[in-house]
């Protein structure tokens, strides 16, 4: 005996149900009920096809939806989901035509500008994304994922104030969501602005007790503020939720050996690698601790690694040149300076390891001139103008070091009072110059 329509629809209305409940065999089971009664029930394909993606079978939610599609053309939403399948399979040109026919037939739907948005984001165009959620932001100023998206397009942009404060909105919209507070964590840190960063880094652990990336991401704040038993306790808490999360277990290395304990570092470095082998900071961090323990001849290896997983890192060039002339090879670590300094012509630290470099060469007239550019980069750092000051006094060049000298102790007053004479804070500087040529930036 034939149901009457209405039964159909309770059918397919109990299956949606299902699927809000997670319920998704269920639902499955309930809607394909209601398509044998009725197979030409266009929302019945659509629940279904939302069923599907929520299980992960990209392929048949497509084909459920397509379905859709054919039996009911003039609905947005079988275009809009559509999209989103195809979004997933990362068929990101065939989405944006499926969003374009969406907004054909309604073209002030706001969730269909901010799947726009969310599609260019993921093409990487992202003024266009830009204006594509400002449209959905637009059409409705409470639409808590559209200012989300909004938030990763301007970070993503560099516009990180105003990343913040689309951040901001979207939690104040929808403040159980813990993307929302994880985000503002991740800007402020970019910003520096680590003690702003604490308390939602610490909300988006709580809102989430069980999100790894929201307690790995704690860790990252607490350590940027010395707080290092706290961190180290975050990362573990990440870790326990998902033990090959590498991110945290990179972290952790960072806090243990900024702790002073080397081995455990190392391993976590290493453990890293072995789950994320083509992140280069997980090379590069293994090959900058070795070489803090004098450790020249395994370093170098490890760091050739960083710089086969990614030739365009700059650091880890220059840290391999660093390495080479520890280890007494200058004419090589020349080499590979000069490499990092091709990729990154404005990084201090390379410029004074080139200066380093060409004055255990004898090449110290050159090596003023790389001390003079690390110093005019970075006039805040002492340590290079203290190199250009050394380097000239050696060239018996007295007057330009006194002058250069004065220039240092001007843009960092707080030598000048750390003692009444300019021998004296040469002095001091020259007792650190060991450990400068250890010290690196590690990844933050």
């Amino acid at each position: 005996m034939r149901l009457e329509p209405a039964n159909t629809w309770t059918l397919a209305r109990k299956a949606r149900a299902l699927r809000l409940l997670g319920h998704y065999d269920e639902g499955i089971a309930t809607v394909n009920r209601a398509l044998e009664l009725e197979p030409q029930f266009g929302w019945a394909w659509l629940v279904k096809g939302q069923l599907q993606e929520r299980q992960g079978k990209l392929e048949s939610a497509l084909a459920s939806y397509e379905t859709a599609t054919s039996i009911m053309p003039e609905d947005v939403w079988v275009w809009y989901n559509q999209a989103s399948a195809l979004f997933s399979l990362r068929r990101l040109r065939e989405a944006l035509q499926m969003l374009e026919r969406a907004q054909e037939i309604d073209p002030r739907q706001e969730s269909v500008w901010a799947k726009r948005g969310q599609i260019l984001r993921a093409l990487e165009r992202y003024p266009e994304a830009l204006s594509a959620y400002n449209r959905a932001i637009e059409l409705s100023p409470y639409y808590a994922w559209a200012w989300y998206g909004k938030g990763l397009c301007l970070k993503a942009l560099h516009r990180l104030p105003e990343a913040l404060e689309a951040f901001q909105e979207a939690t104040r919209l929808q403040p159980d969501e813990v993307w929302h507070w994880y985000n503002q964590a991740e800007v402020l840190v970019e910003m520096g602005r680590y003690r702003e960063a604490l308390p939602p880094a610490e909300q988006a652990a709580k809102v989430a007790a069980y999100h790894a990336y929201s307690w790995a991401k704690l860790g990252q704040v607490q350590r940027h503020l010395e707080d290092y038993q706290a961190a180290l306790a975050a990362y573990d808490r990440a870790l326990q939720l998902n033990p090959t999360y590498a991110w945290a277990i990179n972290g952790k290395g960072i806090v243990l050996e900024r702790l002073g304990c080397y081995d455990d570092a190392f391993a976590c470095y290493r453990q890293a690698a072995e789950h994320a082998p083509d992140d280069v900071w997980h090379w590069y961090n293994q090959g900058n601790l070795l070489v803090v323990q004098e450790r020249y001849k395994e370093a170098i290896p490890v760091l050739e690694k960083a710089t086969q997983v990614d030739p365009q890192h700059a650091r880890s060039w220059a840290r391999l040149g660093n390495a080479h002339r520890l280890d007494g090879r200058a004419g090589m670590a020349l080499v590979y300076v000069d490499r990092a300094l091709k990729l990154d012509p404005g990084y201090a630290w390379a410029w004074n390891e080139r200066g380093i470099t060409l004055e255990s060469l004898e090449r110290t007239e050159e090596a003023v001139d790389a001390y003079a550019r690390a110093a005019n980069i970075e006039p805040e750092t002492a340590l290079y103008g203290y190199n250009q000051v050394d380097a000239l006094r050696s060239l018996r060049r007295h007057a330009e070091a006194l002058a250069v000298l004065d220039k240092v102790l001007l843009r960092n007053p707080r030598y000048a009072r750390a003692g009444p004479s300019k021998g004296r804070f040469c002095a001091r500087l020259g007792a650190q110059m060991k450990r400068w040529s250890l010290i690196h930036v590690r990844w933050s």
